[in-house]
């Protein structure tokens, strides 16, 4: 039990309760859930929680019980390198540059920039270190500096026994060849210097998660396509598996291509990635949507650099809002899409839009709160104009009833419900498209009218 409260201070950050992140990185170290065991150690008031409206039910405890569970991890052996967690900057700095490490570590946790100077690793730094499962180093925002140093041949050895890995700015060009990666849950390498993950096909059986944003020198990743949990936020892949629901590579400023099928994810962020060459990834996307396959949660989303709206995209105009006169056969109508060019900034976090239907009969009929997440973990910076296409197969169902009706779609952006909360601001757009997308292909009536307007 008190090997649970170090590991929760290895984390180093308050984590929510309700939130996955704490349960699963220390699933991750233990193989097993842990939830029962932080009820207990709530039960047994031995760590508490509290909100204190900068996060959600972050989890606290006592210093003085903090420093107990150091004590029995120190007690441990009276060298750094044989105890069985490390966090303690100079112990860490001391193991990892004497290459001092034993089997006994099993996890290590270090903030960089808490590090005096830098510091020196050998290539094998982790070699004696077969045991490791757990290992965590986070750059502090307030260093600007990269406190780990490699050799130019990079980093040669990874215990085989990792479950978690997280590294940011990791120094290396790619993970050592001899990692296996089969126990690997989580890998986080944020602003590394990657050039490619690794080479040829690995056991990743275990992967849920990879994240490796702002890799600026990334140009590769490998075949994942034995990452079968794999279930959130990664770079790129040469061909995403069809089980990919989202796919996030925004900063990746050498990326140029991205080979993608009909099994397109549900949401892809290529914020700034202006080198990717769009027309497959765009042309792919209308093929899933025409395919009349399944549709993931009912809904396709891809944010892209660039102002040009797609040819398929038949209808096209400026403003921050369109009006359509829906055509005759509107029955068949399975969903639409849209293409929104932004003026500046993507819109951040929930971006809302509704749908005012005018009937013939001058009633009118409305339906609010449609919404896509542009991003919710990191607000990222434009240089230039980007694109958000959208596309909903709800809202075929809506609007089969209204043939021949006029229909006015108007888009806001939520953003930050701790800064503004329940303001919903208008969008302004440089331009946008419009496709209606009807069952067996059939096309749109050749009368299809619209005008529009800026709000």
């Amino acid at each position: 039990m008190w090997q649970l409260i170090f590991d929760k201070k290895e984390v180093q950050k308050p984590i929510s309760t309700n939130h996955p992140t704490l349960t699963r990185i220390l699933d991750c170290f233990y193989g097993r859930s842990v939830k029962f065991d932080i009820s207990t150690l709530i039960d047994k008031c031995l760590i508490t929680t509290n909100n204190d409206g900068s996060c959600d039910e972050c989890l606290a405890m006592h210093d003085l019980l903090l420093e107990m569970a150091f004590n029995i991890v120190r007690a441990e052996s009276d060298f750094p390198g044989g105890r069985s967690r490390l966090c303690h900057p100079p112990d860490v700095a001391k193991v990892l540059e004497e290459n001092k490490g034993t089997q006994k570590i099993k996890g290590i946790s270090l903030d960089t920039s808490e590090l005096p100077r830098q510091i020196h690793l050998k290539s094998d730094a982790f070699a004696m270190m077969d045991g490791l499962r757990f290992l965590h180093f986070n750059h502090g925002v307030s260093s600007k500096k990269d406190k780990m140093q490699l050799p130019p041949t990079g980093l040669e050895y990874l215990p085989n026994e990792l479950r978690y890995l997280r590294w940011d700015r990791f120094p290396s060009k790619s993970l050592p060849p001899s990692f296996r990666a089969e126990h690997l849950v989580e890998l986080h390498l944020h602003e590394s210097k990657l050039v490619k993950l690794w080479t040829g096909v690995k056991d990743v059986g275990n992967l849920r998660i990879i994240d490796l944003s702002y890799s600026k020198y990334l140009t590769e990743l490998p075949d994942l396509s034995m990452a079968k949990k794999l279930q959130t936020s990664i770079k790129e892949l040469p061909e995403p598996p069809p089980w990919l629901k989202i796919l996030t590579t925004h900063d990746c400023a050498s990326l140029k291509t991205v080979k993608s099928t009909i099994n397109i994810g549900l949401k892809f962020d290529f914020r700034n990635c202006f080198k990717l060459d769009q027309k497959q990834l765009i042309e792919a996307m209308h093929l899933k949507i025409q395919s009349g396959e399944e549709i993931p949660d009912g809904g396709i989303q891809m944010v892209l650099p660039g102002s040009e709206i797609p040819e398929w995209f038949g209808d096209k105009g400026v403003g921050s809002s369109v009006t359509i006169q829906l055509p005759s056969n509107c029955h068949q109508l399975k969903g639409i899409a849209f293409c929104l060019v932004f003026l500046g900034p993507l819109p951040f976090h929930e971006v809302y839009y509704n749908c005012h239907v005018k009937c013939k009969n001058d009633k009118h009929d409305e339906f609010d709160d449609f919404f896509f997440w542009v991003d919710h973990n990191v607000l990222v910076s434009c240089d230039s104009y980007h694109k958000i296409l959208h596309y909903k197969l709800k809202l075929g169902n809506h609007l089969r009833k209204y043939s021949g009706n006029e229909v006015t779609f108007n888009f806001r952006n939520l953003g930050l419900r701790k800064v503004c909360p329940d303001i919903r601001r208008p969008l302004e757009l440089k331009s946008w498209g419009v496709y209606l997308h009807f069952d067996e292909n059939i096309p749109a009536d050749k009368k299809f009218k619209r005008k529009f307007w800026e709000i």
